[in-house]
């Protein structure tokens, strides 16, 4: 019993760490007003809703290899959506989108917390992990430009569901 709180309380106080620090580091990027600096930024250089998600999908691809995957979502979430919805994109789609582009982080080195686990829990080096996940990461890229540009194979499920 006491191990199993023990096991419970360090995971627990992780996430919660990733959470305190990214909402300080939200709290000062607000501060700062860089989602003002942000989204004047989209308006001015008149960039279309498809290509801004092709721009967010490559700085999460690029921060999933560094950052956390929690860290991103509760960092990045809502400096992005209000952007987003402002351009017409409903909030499911980028969200899925976001969250897609978190997760292919998990498989992707130098940070891959699944590479890692699967190496921890298979016994094999990380470089032969890392090979055979190639062609499963390469997969998720493909399914990730699908759902960035055409947004009804992820909005058609709440649609059918009357949620939208």
């Amino acid at each position: 019993m006491w191990s199993s709180l023990k096991n419970a309380a360090t995971g627990s106080a992780s996430i919660f760490l990733i959470i305190g620090f990214t909402s300080i580091i939200s709290w000062i990027l607000t501060m700062e007003s860089v989602p003002l600096m942000i989204n004047n930024w989209v308006a001015a250089a008149n960039i279309s809703p498809y290509l801004l998600l092709f721009l967010v999908n490559l700085f999460f691809l690029f921060n999933g290899m560094w950052i956390s995957d929690s860290a991103q979502l509760v960092l990045f979430a809502p400096i992005f959506a209000p952007i987003f919805q402002q351009m017409g994109i409903h909030p499911i789609h980028f969200g899925v989108v976001m969250v897609v582009n978190v997760m292919i982080g998990l498989i992707t080195p130098p940070f891959g917390v699944g590479l890692y686990t699967a190496a921890s829990v298979s016994g094999c080096e990380l470089k032969d992990i890392v090979k055979a996940s190639l062609p499963f990461t390469a997969s998720c890229i493909v399914v990730l430009l699908l759902i960035t540009y055409i947004p009804n194979l992820v909005l058609m499920l709440p649609w059918l569901a009357g949620y939208i």
